[in-house]
Order: C-alpha cells, then sequence, then structure tokens
C-alpha cells in the first residue's frame, strides 16, 4: 500500500511516514552515486524494446509526481514542514512546480538534520522576470508579490541553508519572445543577492534538461524503438531549451553555489548531449519537464553529495553583481 508523507507537528511521525513512504513509493534503489547514474544514462542508449515492466508504468506515469509525495502541500503555493520539525537548523526549498519536485529527495537526505519548510508557487519562478502564462498552466498573475513577500519571509527566519529550483522551459517573454539568457541571469540575480541577506548557506538546483513531446507519450508509440525517444535538448527549438546557462552565470556571480542535473537524465559528450525517454526501466519524467517521484527518489543520494559539496564551499566575498551577457 502507498502512503503519501502528510504535513505532522512531530519530527517523529515525519520520519516514520517518510521511511514507509519511501520504502512503498521507490521501486529501484537510490543510485549511490554519479558514477552509477551516468553509467545508467550511458546504458539507457543501448536499449531497443520497452521492457514489459516499467516503474511507474506507462499508463500510471502521470500520477507518479511530487503531488502524491505530499497531497495537502500540493495547492500551489507551499508552506508545509518536514524533517526534524523541532530543530533549530532550517533549510528552505524556494521555488515553483520545479523546486516542488526536489522535495520528496532533499526531505529523504536531510529531513533527520533540518526543519525543512518548502515556499514554493506554481508558474512562479524565483527569477525576477515577468513571462507570459503558459498554456494550460495556472496564471502567474500575482507571481512578483508572492515573490518578494517570500523572499522578505526567508530572510527574516534566517535559515541555515536554502535551496533554490525553478523551470526556465517555455519562458518567454510578456510580449511573446524567447527568453534571453542575460535578462534571466539578471532576474535570478537580483533574487539570489537578496536572499545571500539572511546569511545562509545557498544552493541553486540547475533545471533539468526538457523535452518538446512527452516521454512517455513517444515510448507508448516506440515499443521497439525506445531510441526514436532519445531527444538532444540543444537541438530542440529554442523555447523548449532550459535556461540552465543563465541560472549558472548567476550562481557564479552571486557566489552560490550551483547544481548542474544535466549529466543524471542525459549523456553528455563535447559533441552531443543526448537524453533518454527511460533509464534503469524508470520513467525520468511525468510529462515534458517534471521529474518522476520514482526518478527523484532514485537521484536521493547524488543530490545529497551535491548539496553538501556546494554547501562546504567558501561563499565569495565583494563580488561584482553584474551578469555577463
Amino acid at each position: 500500500m502507498k502512503r503519501a508523507l502528510h504535513h505532522s507537528t512531530t519530527g517523529l511521525l515525519i520520519s516514520a511516514v517518510l521511511s514507509l513512504a519511501l520504502v512503498t513509493v521507490a521501486q529501484a534503489a537510490p543510485a549511490t552515486n554519479d558514477a552509477a547514474v551516468t553509467s545508467a544514462v550511458a546504458n539507457a542508449l543501448k536499449i531497443n524494446r520497452v521492457p514489459v515492466k516499467t516503474t511507474p508504468s506507462l499508463a500510471l506515469v502521470g500520477a507518479d509526481s511530487f503531488i502524491k509525495f505530499n497531497p495537502k502541500c500540493a495547492s500551489g503555493k507551499g508552506g508545509c514542514t518536514f524533517g526534524k520539525v523541532n530543530s533549530k537548523e532550517v533549510m528552505y526549498i524556494f521555488g515553483d512546480s520545479h523546486a516542488e519536485q526536489w522535495l520528496p529527495p532533499l526531505v529523504s537526505a536531510f529531513g533527520a538534520k533540518y526543519k525543512i519548510i518548502i515556499a514554493f508557487r506554481y508558474e512562479c519562478q524565483p527569477a525576477e522576470v515577468d513571462v507570459q502564462s503558459t498554456p494550460g498552466q495556472p496564471s502567474n498573475a500575482g507571481c512578483a508579490t508572492w515573490r518578494a513577500n517570500t523572499i522578505q519571509t526567508i530572510v527574516r527566519a534566517k535559515p541555515k541553508v536554502i535551496v533554490v529550483a525553478e523551470s526556465t522551459f517555455r519562458r518567454k517573454t510578456t510580449d511573446g519572445a524567447v527568453m534571453s539568457t542575460a535578462t534571466w541571469s539578471t532576474g535570478l540575480l537580483s533574487v539570489l543577492t537578496q536572499l545571500k541577506s539572511s546569511g545562509a548557506k545557498m544552493v541553486l538546483i540547475g533545471d533539468n534538461p526538457a523535452f518538446q513531446v512527452e516521454p512517455s507519450a513517444c515510448l507508448a508509440q516506440n515499443i521497439n524503438n525506445v531510441q526514436n525517444c532519445t531527444r538532444n535538448p540543444t537541438t530542440q527549438p529554442a523555447e523548449y531549451q532550459t535556461l540552465s546557462v543563465a541560472e549558472a552565470n548567476a550562481a557564479s556571480v552571486s557566489g552560490v553555489g550551483f547544481i548542474d542535473t544535466t549529466k543524471w537524465f542525459c549523456k553528455v559528450t563535447t559533441s552531443q548531449t543526448s537524453c533518454p525517454a527511460l533509464i534503469n526501466e524508470m520513467l525520468p519524467y511525468f510529462d515534458w519537464s517534471h521529474v518522476t517521484l520514482t526518478y527523484s527518489l532514485y537521484l536521493t543520494a547524488v543530490l545529497k553529495t551535491a548539496v553538501t559539496n556546494n554547501l562546504k564551499q567558501r561563499p565569495r566575498q565583494d563580488l561584482n553583481l553584474q551578469p555577463s551577457s
């Protein structure tokens, strides 16, 4: 029986329920290190047929999301608390749905130490940029006010750690133009600088690659030709390419740790980036860009290592806070 983690007032209860949730939701043991993940990705590029059983199944992949991890916290505005709720050491997770998708492995990795609070809102990326509403998604009206108020709340709370993540997929300016790297970098830099005034250690989880067509839908049509669904994100139309370069730049200029997630989803060489639709018999995406709950939990250990290593880095001082073009 699968159970979702619900909001609780005691760290003990949350830890117990979380342990059960991880056992019953995750079908594959978490990868032990980056090498294991990159090996799984490389092997994924060699298979031709969809296995008889995938996790989740092609039929149920749409339900295998972070919402299943905690339905009460899925209303769209966050504010839920996890982990060691009585701890004086607080970790804030800030962003949109691409921050929420990393909540399950972050709670698994750090819940025994930190009181973890997630502050998110769908379609409201941390970057201080006005974007066109994405068709078929909730309106982003009110994002600027929500963002400003949330930043103030986080700064006043003076957390130990702040983890930022966001979707940069299909981001356009209000006049319909594809968002530029420079504009996004400038908007994100502003927010990272504001958050740094809290005194917290910070890390930015770079956006994962996205697809122009849902990978699971492609697989359903290519049962015996899995590689027909492998994509090189750099060759997709501009609006389907993420702005992870802009994120990396803003993080570098502001002295915030940055995690490039691409290697967990794609094989990257000097000449090619290949992103399979199926990895280690797991479906990594439940739609075009969001990570399945199954695959996010598979990445628990590597995410923990990446966050920990970035938090160990000494913050840069006396920065010239200007993004590169």
